[in-house]
């Protein structure tokens, strides 16, 4: 979802393990490799060149971390210095999740964190690997717009959805390199401790939100001594099993479903408030499938409802969005214009998820299971997008699910909504027992994927005064729900 000093990086060890598909450096704990360079040369942000608090760099690292002489790519960072250097703690490193999302433009972005956060650490972003600046995937958009639906309901869309998925790979790869094969976020952890290396901070606080939690887990994996405090906001769970990961993740888009319905209910100002809001979206569904909602599919009602409703500030404008939907066709809505991150996204999905799902038998199967746990939203579009990028996916599973296996006793602050859309709050209580004594639950009882971006006062001051002081709440510490103003 940032940081200035230059320093020599410690030499790397010199063997590599594998372990469990994932490739971990030395003894879990190492730095950069040889080929990598060896500090950022900050200079002024093309984008922002008249705010001269905010500087941009690039830092030279191996593609493949168990090959350190081999191929490199540029990594691109932002950072934004602490405001008050002489009160500074330190430096603070963000993944904002995707996968694929920038966290140079979110550095740019100084609503995202606090003053206090702003005015004691420097804050450090990057484009992880294979996104925006730092050596993007890049493929055939004419093959890229031939993409067929990502849902197939047939053998045979199911056998021409792999076919395209196995051709897409082949032509990213050839225009992409080498970096195609190795997004996963253990690879992404590695290079965190890079920059980490390079900045001379002997730990880092480290920020994952959603997907970037899957790095933040990696990087306490690795480096456990380099970690001063960690937040993992609204984390994945990847010691899931495909099949569960998919069916919890679709019921959880499903129980915000049904909250934003119940908000209409008890909200006279909500568009739909007096209306059977579960009654109108199958309705809507329906007339998705007859052609009568113009270039609207099911697949495509589901999204805008799934990704509209994922932060409450949105769900005004979504109640009014399905009223004009009733009333007919109407223009491209919030799916449609969402930053495209595809198929970098789905490469690193399919590079730290093992699907195991070997044919049209196995994928409708679990679209049953799936969609019986989510009636209105037909199987969670996020997740089902995910998983039929993935099928046919003809390259490795570099990070394949595990239980953590963690040994710090660092602290680690996991935040989660209590009606989360995309992330639910029982995978946050897996991650946190897996991560032992060092770490700790603190819920919001209201909604959202992101808590700490939803700028809600109180969950904000728990997450401020951990990442400030490092110590963690007290166990139990909840946050009442805030509903969202008309």
């Amino acid at each position: 979802m940032r940081r200035i000093f230059n320093t020599v990086l410690s030499a790397l060890v010199a063997s590599a393990l594998s372990l469990g598909g994932a490739v971990i450096i030395g003894p879990r704990e190492s730095s950069a490799a040889p080929g990598a360079s060896r500090s950022v040369a900050w200079h002024s942000c093309p984008e922002h060149e008249a705010d001269q608090r905010l500087r941009c760099g690039s830092l030279t690292l191996p593609v493949d971390w168990a090959r350190p002489d081999g191929p490199t790519f540029e990594l691109a960072l932002a950072t934004r210095p602490a405001a008050d250097p002489g009160d500074r703690i330190g430096t603070l490193i963000f993944h904002p999740g995707g996968p694929g999302l920038s966290g140079i433009d979110a550095v740019f972005d100084e609503r995202y964190f606090n003053p206090e956060i702003l005015r004691r650490f420097d804050i450090v972003g990057f484009d992880p690997r294979g996104v925006g600046r730092s050596n993007p995937v890049v493929c055939s958009a004419n093959l890229l717009a031939e993409r067929p639906p990502p849902v197939p309901t047939s053998k045979r869309a199911y056998d021409g959805l792999v076919r395209y998925n196995r051709a897409l790979y082949e032509d990213c790869r050839q225009r992409t390199g080498p970096l195609t094969d190795h997004l996963d976020s253990v690879s992404v952890a590695h290079d965190v401790d890079a920059i980490r290396a390079a900045l001379g901070e002997s730990t880092i606080t480290f920020y994952g939100v959603s997907y970037g939690s899957l790095t933040a887990q990696a990087y306490a994996e690795n480096y456990p001594h380099r970690v001063r405090a960690m937040v993992l906001d609204s984390p994945m769970d990847h010691s899931q099993s495909a099949r569960s990961f998919f069916v919890t993740h679709t019921a959880a888009a499903e129980d915000m479903f049904t909250q934003f319905a119940s908000w209409c209910d008890r909200t006279p100002t909500c568009a739909l408030h007096g209306r059977d809001v579960p009654a109108l979206v199958t309705s809507l569904s329906a007339r998705a499938d007859n052609g009568d909602l113009g270039n609207y599919t099911r697949y495509g009602l589901t999204a805008e409802l799934q990704f509209t409703s994922w932060l409450p500030a949105n769900w005004p404008r979504l109640a009014e969005r399905l009223t004009a939907l009733d009333g007919g066709p109407v223009g491209p809505g919030t799916a449609a214009t969402m930053p495209e991150v595809r198929p970098l996204a789905d490469f690193a999905f399919c590079q730290d998820w093992k699907l195991d799902i070997r044919n049209f038998t196995d994928f409708s199967r679990l679209l049953e299971e799936a969609a019986s746990a989510a009636p209105h939203l037909w199987v969670g579009a996020a997740g089902a997008e995910s998983f039929g990028s993935c099928l046919g996916y003809p390259g490795r599973v570099r990070n394949p699910q595990h239980r953590l296996d963690v040994d710090t006793r660092r602290p680690v602050l996991v935040v989660a909504a209590q009606h989360d859309p995309a992330t639910p709050r029982h995978w946050a209580a897996t991650v946190t027992e897996q991560l032992g004594r060092g770490a700790r639950l603190f819920t919001y009882q209201g909604w959202g994927h992101g808590v700490y971006r939803q700028h809600l006062s109180c969950p904000d001051a728990v997450v401020d005064r951990f990442v400030v002081d490092g110590r963690l709440p007290a166990p139990g510490t909840t946050c009442a729900a805030v509903d969202p103003r008309p």
